[in-house]
């Protein structure tokens, strides 16, 4: 909390007087405990004790004027992580439906296929979600970077020029699930004011990358 400065010699006059001792016990109450404690310790003089009341009281203009202030700038960080994480989110489902949507069509057993496009369109559910929320925020939607993407292009495609099987395409999926699940878990670390909505829906996308993982085990 913000005090003014007040000179020395008037401090050191202050600290022998017992006015503040005299107010803390009439003004209890009135003032936030942090001021009193300062007052009590300095002492001070009525007209400078009365300033200080009238600033820091709650129905001081000040008062409204520093607790806006702090309310908007605690809304401006919440606001900008929760957009960042939704972002980050959006990315993660979009970088999921793609690398789903490379090695499909090259899946042989009709099983692991079925549980392919039922991880997809997990991914692509929670992705409109998102995708809303973001709306909401008035923000755009995040595609994956494109170091990321062409990466994993380039992983996926010469892993299935030497091994096109079905247990190669499980461990390609397995990999991208733990490395998407570690990113968000970075993530909520990174955006701690995001809002509950936002950090549910990050989590949830943490659970469907896990339970494609669990469930990619039994193909490797």
């Amino acid at each position: 909390m913000e005090m003014f400065l007040i000179p020395s010699p008037f401090l050191q006059w202050a600290r022998d007087s017992r006015t503040a001792e005299f107010l803390f016990s009439n003004i209890k109450g009135t003032v936030s405990y942090d001021i009193l404690e300062i007052l009590s310790y300095v002492g001070t003089v009525p007209f400078f004790t009365k300033a200080v009341i009238h600033i820091y009281s709650p129905s001081s203009a000040y008062y409204h004027y520093r607790y806006r202030k702090h309310t908007r700038r605690f809304y401006h960080m919440e606001n900008n992580d929760t957009i960042n994480l939704l972002k980050e989110c959006d990315s993660g489902t979009k970088m999921a439906v793609a690398s789903i949507d490379e090695v499909l069509e090259k899946t042989k057993a009709s099983d692991m296929r079925k549980l392919l496009r039922k991880s997809r369109d997990h991914h692509e559910q929670l992705g409109n979600e998102i995708h809303e929320l973001l709306l909401r925020h008035h923000s755009e939607e995040k595609e994956p970077g494109l170091m990321a993407k062409g990466m994993s292009w380039f992983k996926t495609n010469i892993k299935m020029s030497m091994d096109d099987s079905d247990a190669s395409i499980a461990e390609l999926m397995t990999d991208g699930c733990d490395m998407g699940i570690k990113t968000l878990y970075q993530r909520l670390s990174q955006y701690p004011a995001a809002d509950q909505t936002a950090k549910g829906l990050c989590r949830k996308l943490i659970s469907i990358e896990e339970e494609f993982r669990s469930a990619l085990h039994s193909y490797l």
